[in-house]
Parts: structure tokens; sequence; C-alpha cells
């Protein structure tokens, strides 16, 4: 019920326009042994500046006639954990495939048309096609290549559709 999306690659958003938290995560492998860091933060119930979590419960119940309960912190914090113990059950029992369900279900870029910089330098129309494998942004350019877009050298600006190197 409530518009939650996720923008690559890394911010969470109340439909399209409001940010409300972001995600960060590091990666270390030792053989076949993977160490992940995860750090999420969320606005969960701060109204200013922008929008949080509780204002969005709030306003879907007067909406649609709810009566979803506001989070608290620790409710909050809970559930996250509950969630990220499932997910991370299903992906141990190499079912990535239900991650990948999950984060296209929520995100904000299918088959968005941006301009990237490819890999030469030139600035392109394309389309956005999804995530690789390492996680990376896939876009299809007008000409039939496929390429991918790497977080730490470029920006995405939602608003302007436009990917463009930092």
């Amino acid at each position: 019920d409530i518009d939650l999306r996720l923008k690559w690659p890394n911010d969470i958003y109340v439909g399209n326009s409001a940010k409300i938290g972001g995600v960060t995560v590091s990666t270390q492998t030792d053989g076949s042994e993977y160490i992940c860091n995860i750090g999420v933060g969320i606005n969960l119930s701060n109204s200013k500046p922008t929008t949080c979590i509780n204002d969005v419960i709030e306003q879907c119940n007067q909406k649609y006639g709810k009566k979803l309960s506001k989070y608290s912190y620790e409710q909050y914090l809970a559930y996250v954990f509950n969630e990220l113990e499932i997910l991370l059950d299903m992906i141990e029992k190499h079912n990535i495939q239900y991650f990948y369900d999950l984060y296209y279900k929520y995100w904000l870029h299918a088959n968005s048309k941006v301009t990237a910089t490819n890999p030469n330098g030139k600035s392109e129309n394309v389309t956005i096609s999804g995530i690789d494998e390492n996680g990376f942004l896939l876009v299809f350019a007008n000409d039939g290549r496929t390429f991918p877009i790497h977080p730490d050298g470029n920006s995405f600006d939602l608003l302007k559709g436009l990917i463009a190197p930092k």
C-alpha cells in the first residue's frame, strides 16, 4: 500500500520524488565466504524537510481508510532484521532470483529512457534494462549494444534522466 521505491544504486524513495533513505553495502570475499556490511538509513519519524515513513503511513490511512500502525524504532528494526533474515535464507538456498524479483518490484527505473556516458566517454540516449550480476546498471543503446554503468564514477539525476560522470 505504501509506494516505496528503489533508485539505483542505493536510494530509497517515496513514489518517485521524495528521498526517504539510503543503503550502503561493503563486501569482501575470502575464498568461498562472503562478508557483507550493510548500512541502512531511513527517515522514520522526522517530517521535515521532506517526509518520513510514519507520515506516509498516516497519508495512506487517510486516503484508503486503513488503520496501519506507525512504527517505533524498535518495531522498525525488528521488522527489518526479520525480513533480512528471510532474504538471506532465500539467497543461501540458491534462490537469487527471489532477490531480483523483489528488487525489480520496487525499482524506479524499468525501461526508463536516459542519457548516459558510454565507455568511450560519449553521451548517448539509452534505455535502462536492469542490473547485472555485480549490481551494475545495464543499459541498452539504440544500436543494440548493452553495457554496464558503474556507480562509483557516475551520478544518476532521476529528475533530469541523466547518468553522468562525477
